[in-house]
């Protein structure tokens, strides 16, 4: 079986959110990804039901602490993770993983009830594999995500970023155009999310020869490449200021 976190390949980290100068050291193997809702003030996180982490579900909960709700009710066999609010808070945007297994993911999207859950993975035909961490456009009309491509399941050989439209048609690529899914590309690119303008995407690239992952900023039309980071500083997940004048991210350090 695949395990989770794709591009995560050392056993212990020191996680640490990092904001220039200013720092959050945070404790705990694994921390639930949360995001929150401009609409409503709820947060909505993944909460693991197992240690091995092969299954979760999709929770909100009020900025109190109170009010804890639980969205996606997967059966067994699912995980269900990676949640985004829409920028109405009428809808969350999230992922699901088979089996706990990460090369057969796909994106969904459900109402804050539990209601109306739809697929909006119907794009990803071969070579698509997988499709994971999606992220709303500031205008509500996109979705960001990765996606994997390759010959065959447990073989993807590209991970790209990619957008789509809230109704999960028209996905196009936008990193790592032209890349040739039989051949094992020399970067892996994850975690996509938008500039609150729209008109860029901030996401991490994992340098497969080196071990190393840095921030990058990319045009819609894959244009303005940027990294962010030094390589030796493994930043990840990246997130925006509300100014768009900050990238707050996630670095990893070994504790052995």
């Amino acid at each position: 079986m695949e395990t989770l976190d794709r591009g995560r390949r050392r056993s212990r980290h020191l996680l640490v959110m990092v904001v220039m100068a200013a720092a959050l050291m945070t404790s705990g193997v694994t921390p639930a990804r949360a995001t929150v809702s401009g609409e409503n003030g709820r947060i909505a996180f993944r909460r693991y039901f197992n240690d091995d982490h092969t299954r979760g579900a999709i929770f909100t909960i009020t900025s109190a602490g109170t009010g804890e709700r639980q969205v996606t009710h997967p059966p067994r066999s699912k995980l269900t993770t990676e949640p985004d609010w829409s920028p109405s808070g009428r809808w969350i945007v999230y992922t699901v993983y088979p089996d706990g297994e990460e090369d057969r993911s796909r994106i969904f999207k459900i109402r804050p009830n539990g209601t109306d859950r739809a697929n909006l993975g119907g794009s990803c035909v071969a070579p698509c594999l997988f499709d994971g961490f999606p992220s709303w456009s500031p205008n509500g009309g996109r979705i960001a995500f990765q996606r994997g491509l390759g010959p065959a399941v447990y073989q993807n050989k590209v991970i790209a970023i990619f957008v789509m439209r809230a109704d999960g048609t028209h996905a196009r690529q936008i990193t790592q155009q032209g890349a040739d899914p039989t051949v094992d590309a020399p970067y892996e690119d994850q975690t996509p999310t938008w500039s609150p303008t729209g008109d860029r995407l901030a996401f991490e690239r994992f340098r497969r020869s080196t071990d190393h992952q840095a921030i990058f900023t990319v045009r819609l039309d894959g244009t303005g490449l940027r990294r962010i980071t030094p390589w030796r500083l493994d930043a990840s997940q990246p997130d925006w200021s509300p100014n768009g004048r900050w990238i707050a991210f996630r670095t990893q350090e070994s504790s052995d």
